[in-house]
């Protein structure tokens, strides 16, 4: 179940909305009555709505010294409610743009801070509204989170269908570990063996971001999918109109602690290095920031309730396709590793190519549904073989989120669906059974995103142009009464037999399902 630190300290800090905390306590509440089991996850994606995602309070920004209503007309921040236009030739928001907005400025510089402030910002130093002490801008961001949690956690404790905590969805490494100056074109071999991967999406270095920020224009390439994979596919112009998003009288805490400086007119990098080493030592995003992060959260939660799951994941750049960043051997007791997993193509472009696809793990074509099992089942092996080692291999493994576009081609099932019915949704379910299939041959358990109460065939999801909900009230011809299946999308793919109970070890699991497409 979802809850996120905007819906409890949006005023202001230390001004928490109780009534939506009473609400959600009951909604939990409700969630055991019908006899769910649930962990608790604290969403975000890309830190705020005003940074093309989610989550986060919006004073953070003025924390810190950024005009957040700038971030638009900057391109700062690539914003549904600036660019979507219901006439399509006009519609200038395109769907699925998390990888733009995770390098753009606000979202990488605020999880830098969050996550590595007394490393990288050790003089940013902001004054905590009930002590009264100047502290680093990392222990404030954590604490504020961490209390908001705390308020939660508090209210759930009692509660015995409540089996975990996920405190940071989808959590992001900002500049951590990224050359300052570097814009990731191609794939690229690093020196400790792992890839930098380019991203869909115009191809930001952190002194882009920095320079955009501070009011300078910047031409940066723009990375699409082509026949070999990603690739550069045109030169964009950011910023023309040369808008600063600091605050008046802000000062540029990257510039003041050296990161980079002006001269002859140009943004220049002083330290390329600035994000990779600390004190001489090649920093770890993974065991450096991450995990001390989740051992706090977890020391927290266990006051409340000892035996509480942590279910944590990491930053979904990092244990990708190409980048499966070790956890280290000590672990938060009773933690599960909760990666993600989608079929990138199908998602980003709502499509699915069959009987031929590109494996973006391999970078080489797949045939058949066969095969696109085989590389599900390969995309996702690797999370396993990576717990294997840690806590003495009590580190068990649940894919925290994954699902299918069900607005493929346009909303077509949602076209055939008056006439046809759920047999519009017959593709929806093979994606579907594809998916089950691997995580049953590979022993996982999963939680499918989504169920949207509210979904509709022209809003979808209601943000960001996400459609994954397998419930939609346009889909719904009954009423609940008549039918709990009602409002279904693709119900065949995902009401499948599972052993729920078994004496001994699993060995293997399978379940086979009859269909023609």
């Amino acid at each position: 179940m979802l809850s996120s630190w905007e819906a409890i300290e949006h005023s202001g800090p230390y001004k928490f909305d109780e009534d939506y905390i009473d609400y959600f306590t009951e909604l939990v509440k409700r969630a055991g009555d019908y006899d769910f089991h649930v962990f608790i996850n604290f969403h975000q994606d890309v830190w705020s709505r005003v940074s093309g995602g989610d989550g986060h309070p919006l004073w953070l920004f003025d924390k810190v010294g950024l005009d957040y209503t700038k971030f638009d007309e900057a391109d700062a921040a690539i914003n549904m409610q600036y660019l979507w236009d219901p006439d399509p030739k006009k519609n200038r928001y395109k769907v699925m743009v998390w990888g733009d907005n995770r390098k753009l400025f606000p979202a990488s510089t605020m999880w830098t801070l969050f996550w590595a402030g007394k490393d990288f910002t050790p003089k940013l130093m902001v004054e905590d509204e009930i002590t009264g002490d100047n502290i680093n801008i990392q222990d404030y961001l954590q604490n504020h989170f961490i209390t908001c949690v705390e308020k939660i956690a508090n209210n759930l404790k009692d509660m015995e269908h409540v089996f975990g905590f996920n405190p940071l969805n989808e959590p992001s490494l900002g500049c951590i570990g990224q050359s300052v100056s570097k814009r990731v074109l191609k794939l690229e071999k690093k020196e400790d063996g792992q890839y930098n991967e380019p991203i869909p999406g115009i191809a930001w270095s952190p002194l882009d971001t920095m320079a955009a920020a501070a009011g300078f224009s910047r031409d940066i390439e723009k990375i699409g999918i082509g026949i070999k994979g990603l690739q550069v596919k045109k030169v964009m112009n950011v910023n023309p109109k040369n808008v600063r998003i600091w605050k008046d009288g802000a000062e540029d805490f990257w510039e003041f602690h050296g990161v980079w400086k002006i001269e002859n007119d140009e943004p220049v990098a002083l330290k390329d290095d600035y994000f990779s080493l600390v004190n001489g030592r090649r920093v770890d995003f993974t065991a450096d920031y991450l995990v001390p992060f989740h051992k706090r959260i977890s020391y927290m939660i266990r006051k409340y309730n000892r035996d509480w799951l942590v279910l944590i994941e990491n930053d979904p750049e990092i244990n990708g396709p190409l980048r499966y960043s070790p956890w280290p051997e000590d672990m938060p007791e009773r933690a599960v590793n909760a990666f993600h997993w989608y079929d990138i193509i199908q998602l980003a472009l709502k499509r699915f190519f069959w009987p031929i696809t590109l494996d973006l793990v391999k970078l080489r074509p797949v045939w058949g549904m066969k095969g696109i099992q085989k590389m599900y089942v390969r995309q996702m092996k690797p999370h396993i073989e990576l717990s294997k080692p840690v806590n003495d291999g009590e580190f068990p493994l649940l894919v925290g989120e994954f699902g299918i576009a069900m607005d493929m081609k346009k909303g077509k099932a949602y076209r055939k669906w008056k006439k046809k019915g759920n047999k519009a949704f017959k593709l929806h379910e093979k994606i579907l059974d594809l998916m089950y299939n691997a995580l049953d041959e590979l022993l996982l358990n999963g939680t499918l995103w989504n169920y949207a109460s509210f979904n509709t065939n022209k809003w979808g999801d209601n943000w960001n142009q996400e459609d994954l909900s397998i419930y939609s009230k346009d889909q719904q011809i009954e009423s609940f009464s008549e039918s709990i299946y009602s409002g279904a999308r693709g119900l065949g793919g995902f009401c499948r037999p599972y052993a729920r109970k078994i004496a001994g070890t699993p060995i293997k699991m399978k379940f086979k399902r009859k269909i023609r497409i």
